[in-house]
């Protein structure tokens, strides 16, 4: 597939929710790249296979997209994260992010490391990528998710950007630095229908909705307010991804 120009200053992301086979993975890359996308948040969770190891399988010359890998601190070193890097490296130069994240997922922290509170997992989050900086030289742009106080000086001293919800986007004006706002979406002509269908909670309270053309104008006033990201998904209610990417595809293209 042919790799489409991006020439906006809003960047596009694609979240993956699932743990997706090494040939999946492979799959998604080439499609994603064909749309556009800078990046794809890869997840981190304990009872998954390793992202690392299935995107160094993934990553392919031909495109573009990079992988933007999520770690939990406490499950590894800054100096093994920066051997990883380093290797990555040699494989394809520059297609890495990382997406820095405390961790709230319980089992995943009891099988790593002893419990600590979410306060002393977020500094920690911030001693690990000072380090991370100190070790390596050609370390990849890094996002902290979240949008506490913590995370928002950790972004300030440490990282490239922060990577916050929907409904926590005002949290982050005046912060500089790449604002990736994780939000789902619904395009449709009866896309309001749809949306009322969907359990109240977080997940809704972090979706827009409408046709083509309405999702393009929410994404232009998230930009007009300084957003510079979208990271972007279905709902788990209605997977719509197809009509999602058409939107990404055209709006990169204006």
């Amino acid at each position: 597939m042919e790799q489409h120009s991006v020439g906006k200053k809003m960047k596009f992301h694609w979240m993956i929710k699932n743990n997706l086979s090494p040939r999946e993975l492979k799959t998604m890359s080439k499609i994603l790249d064909f749309y556009g996308y800078e990046s794809m948040l890869l997840t981190f969770h304990s009872d998954e296979s390793d992202y690392w190891i299935k995107a160094a399988n993934a990553v392919s010359d031909e495109e573009k997209i990079k992988y933007m890998i999520a770690i939990r601190p406490y499950a590894i070193t800054a100096a093994y994260c920066s051997m990883m890097i380093d290797a990555f490296n040699e494989i394809s130069p520059n297609r890495i992010s990382l997406n820095v994240i405390a961790g709230t997922h319980d089992d995943d922290q009891a099988l790593f490391c002893s419990p600590t509170s979410i306060e002393d997992r977020k500094k920690q989050s911030g001693l690990f990528v000072e380090r991370l900086r100190q070790v390596n030289k050609n370390c990849p742009e890094v996002f902290f998710s979240g949008s506490s106080k913590e995370t928002i000086e950790n972004v300030k001293a440490y990282g490239d950007g922060q990577i916050l919800t929907l409904e926590k986007f005002d949290v982050s004006k005046g912060l500089g630095g790449r604002i990736i706002v994780r939000l789902s979406a619904i395009v449709d002509d009866n896309a309001k229908f749809i949306y009322d269908g969907m359990l109240e909670g977080k997940e809704k309270n972090n979706t827009i909705f409408g046709n083509k053309e309405e999702i393009k104008n929410q994404i232009r006033q998230l930009e007009s307010q300084g957003v510079t990201d979208l990271l972007i998904s279905n709902t788990s209610f209605r997977a719509n991804h197809t009509d999602i990417h058409s939107v990404v595809l055209e709006m990169l293209g204006e």
